[in-house]
C-alpha cells in the first residue's frame, strides 16, 4: 500500500506527519481487510459462497446467506 499526502501548503500539520498517521491507522493487506469487514475466508471452497456471488450478484439474494445490516 502506498500513501501520499499533499495539502498544497494549506495544512496545519506537515504532510509527512499526516501520511504517517494514515499508514499507522489504515487497515492494510488482505488479512486486515478480511478481519475489518468480517469477510468469509476465500479458502472455504465447500460453500462456494464467492463463486455464487460472482456469478449472480448480490442484489435481492436471499439464498446465499448474505450478512444483514
Amino acid at each position: 500500500m502506498s500513501v501520499q499526502v499533499e495539502t498544497l501548503g494549506s495544512g496545519s500539520v506537515p504532510d509527512q506527519r499526516i501520511a504517517e498517521l494514515l499508514e499507522r491507522n489504515l487497515i492494510s493487506g488482505p488479512a486486515g481487510i478480511v478481519q475489518q469487514f468480517n469477510l468469509r475466508c476465500c479458502l472455504d471452497h465447500q460453500s462456494g459462497f464467492y463463486r455464487k456471488l460472482a456469478a449472480y450478484g448480490h442484489v435481492g439474494r436471499m439464498d446465499i446467506g448474505l450478512p444483514g445490516r
